[in-house]
């Protein structure tokens, strides 16, 4: 689960080796076997590849060294995969897509393996080749080959009977007719035994914890996402983000600082948002809280609202505290939407996780320092034995600056999002130990993150992610072994939370010609009962109501002077957080510009369709667009001269490789709807711009609700 600017992918080059039998246990259908270690070496060396995601992450040297994202299955940008965008995926069979590795020493072998992450079963053929580069055939793909789980990874095993040669390198030559986008390899290696091989999680020995992991109750958590906990020097106060709350500062959009003590039971009293000045209606959450009780904030802090990237810092005043003062980073640049930053204690220390210009991939961890608490040098990056070709966040460290606790999409891990420790070898910022992974007492096949112990010494808090709510929970786990039998038997009971598990539908309802907001009755009713219905208006020109999930729902939103709007909504397109916004839009009658569009079709128009709406980063279109698409096949059908062209555009949230790939296949899925309404292929064309095409600011959340957008441009 990512949060916005404060968040949900290796290159590991320092320490990946060739050989790494100690790492692996041999099979015996599923048992494993002591004393099995055999001879494995991973690829060490690219020598040629059709074509590569990006110059870091998703690029050939990602599958370099042993796995980084396995056991674990899941897109990573720690592997390699082709750089062509889905739509283009296997267009043209005579240009097939591979990447051939070497291997720093020969050897005959018995076995060839491939670490698949994500979409496995791609793998058409694999050759051998010796130092004279002699070649063998030793696998090709059946054509009738089962099709295998896309979420699902695998530890591919080719056996080989009897190899002529000695092994140097090896190529491998992907099936475009096996997956339907591009797949990705973690890792390529070749072993003298034929035994099965599983790649297992090496739990830390270093790091000890004690008991079951248990959820903070009601007090903290919500139906909404819960993270980044951070403490008082005396540990009786915990500041945590909220994320989409409805009490948040400024509207549900955003994540504003909360706040809970221990009473004298040692419970968390229940959480109250801390208000202005320390959130407004951007992002806000507590990076640091020094020992003299200075919170360190995310943002920069203005008079008009306006959020900037970096840092600022409050203190108490009389009883209140005092408006945020920006604090200067030397450099700072960040290409994520999201950011994490921890400050040290006695705040001359700050390690974040933002992708710099030097980045590994995605997000990586970076440090700078300060000497007089105000002004921080530039960034150093913090090395490619932390940092991957994945994403790195939610970076602590330790008050010596020896230990950093933090979360990756890759290392290796139990599941999406696992925590890990690293220790510092030296006195460079760059020289750390091989991160240990935390294990399965915190780590789960989910998303786990925002890894802090409390000043005392006594538990370690956390961030989960959990279907059962939504969001992300707030937990906690024992680090003295005395209190790990009370934290055992909370974790041994369910939590009885106060309300439902329902998801959270908001918006407002705007005057479609000018924008303004108007004052609208709403009725909701279930689409398979509709005796299940309920009756509003909106207050404040806003509306706000609890629904359930997995159900559909159709809504009538009527206002004097306009016409109504009816549309059918699904509640399982909320995504993660259980929140969604969704504005309607009324016009006067004849004002509707899509619809008037729509039925001119006149030649040289461009017009957007106000009512399309997709699944969240995804291409799959959802069900309440249908009418209006079905209104544009129907001109279409009545105007066959006509020919469009669907363009399709997104807000700046996230990086352009992955906004143009989004607008692309958003822009498809439209025009192969309308050919399957019966439109001819010859009259629909598509493109995808990304985020190269903005109409609005996208600072604001109208802005980037503006920009993401699918429009039809008349020829």
């Amino acid at each position: 689960m990512l949060i916005k600017h404060a968040s949900i992918k290796a290159t590991r080059f320092h320490f990946k080796r060739w050989l790494y039998p100690a790492l692996f246990s041999a099979l015996c259908g599923a048992s494993p076997l002591a004393g099995s270690a055999q001879n494995v070496q991973w690829a060490d060396r690219v020598i040629a590849f059709s074509s590569q995601g990006t110059k870091t992450s998703y690029s050939a040297r990602q599958v370099l060294g042993p796995p980084n994202k396995l056991p674990a299955s899941g897109d990573c940008g720690c592997a390699w995969s082709p750089g062509v965008i889905d739509t283009e995926w296997g267009k043209d069979p005579e240009k097939p897509e591979y990447i051939k590795v070497g291997f720093a020493r020969p050897m005959r072998v018995k076995q060839v393996l491939l670490a698949e992450n994500f979409r496995p079963g791609s793998v058409r053929r694999v050759w051998l080749y010796d130092l004279q580069n002699q070649e063998e055939l030793v696998y090709e793909r059946k054509a009738n080959s089962p099709a295998l789980n896309p979420e699902q990874s695998r530890l591919f095993h080719i056996p080989i009977e009897r190899s002529r040669l000695k092994v140097a390198s090896l190529k491998i030559e992907l099936d475009p007719e096996a997956v339907s986008s591009p797949p990705q390899i973690d890792a390529i290696g070749i072993s003298d035994q034929n035994k099965l091989l599983k790649w297992e999680v090496q739990p830390s020995k270093s790091f000890s914890l004690y008991g079951d992991a248990s959820d903070l109750g009601p007090a903290i958590n919500s139906p909404f996402a819960e993270l980044l906990p951070r403490f008082s020097p005396d540990g009786q106060t915990m500041y945590f983000d909220r994320k989409d709350h409805p009490e948040n500062y400024g509207g549900f959009i955003n994540d504003d600082i909360w706040v809970s003590e221990l009473d004298d039971q040692g419970n968390w009293t229940l959480a109250r948002n801390m208000g202005s000045p320390l959130n407004n209606p951007y992002h806000n959450y507590v990076c640091g809280v020094s020992n003299d009780g200075v919170l360190s904030l995310y943002g920069q802090y203005s008079s008009d609202g306006i959020p900037m990237p970096g840092i600022a810092q409050s203190f108490r005043f009389m009883d209140q505290w005092a408006f945020p003062m920006n604090l200067n980073i030397e450099q700072l640049y960040n290409g994520n939407p999201y950011a994490e930053y921890y400050m040290s204690n006695d705040r001359r220390t700050l390690v974040m996780s933002i992708e710099g210009i030097d980045t590994k991939g995605g997000k990586d961890l970076y440090i700078s320092f300060s000497d007089d608490q105000i002004n921080w040098s530039k960034p150093l990056n913090m090395g490619g034995v932390l940092n991957t070709g994945g994403h790195e966040m939610s970076p602590w460290l330790s008050n010596d600056g020896r230990m950093l606790i933090f979360s990756s999409d890759a290392h290796s891990g139990y599941g999406e999002q696992d925590i890990f420790v690293s220790y510092r070898n030296g006195a460079s910022w760059s020289d750390w130990s091989r991160p240990e992974n935390l294990g399965p007492q915190v780590n789960t096949s989910g998303w786990e993150s925002h890894f802090v112990p409390d000043p005392l010494g006594r538990y370690a808090y956390f961030a989960r992610a959990t279907d059962r709510l939504g969001g992300t929970d707030l937990l906690r786990i024992a680090m003295v072994e005395e209190l790990a039998e009370a934290v055992e038997q909370i974790a041994g009971a369910e939590p009885e939370y106060p309300f439902e598990p329902r998801y959270t539908l908001f918006g407002y309802v705007q005057d479609g010609s000018n924008g303004r907001y108007i004052q609208a009755n709403i009725l909701v009713r279930m689409s398979q009962d509709s005796t299940r219905q309920l009756s509003m208006s909106t207050t404040n020109n806003q509306y706000k109501l609890r629904i359930e999930d997995g159900v559909e729902y159709e809504f009538l939103v009527k206002a004097e002077g306009y016409e109504e709007q009816r549309l059918r909504l699904r509640m399982d397109e909320f995504g993660n957080t259980g929140v969604r916004r969704r504005d309607f839009k009324l016009y006067p009658p004849g004002m509707n510009p899509a619809k008037s569009g729509i039925a001119q079709l006149e030649p040289g128009s461009l017009f957007s369709l106000e009512t399309l709406l997709f699944r969240v980063n995804s291409p799959v279109i959802s069900r309440e667009s249908y009418p209006e698409l079905n209104l544009l096949a129907a001109s279409l059908k009545e105007k066959p001269e006509v020919k469009i062209r669907v363009e399709g555009h997104t807000n700046s949230n996230c990086a352009k490789r992955y906004c143009d790939k989004l607008s692309q296949n958003r822009a498809k899925r439209v025009a192969d709807y309308l050919m399957e309404q019966g439109i001819g292929k010859e009259r629909v064309r598509w493109t995808g711009y990304g985020k190269d095409r903005p109409v609005a600011d996208n600072e604001s959340e109208e802005g980037r609700r503006l920009n993401q957008r699918v429009d039809i441009r008349v020829e």
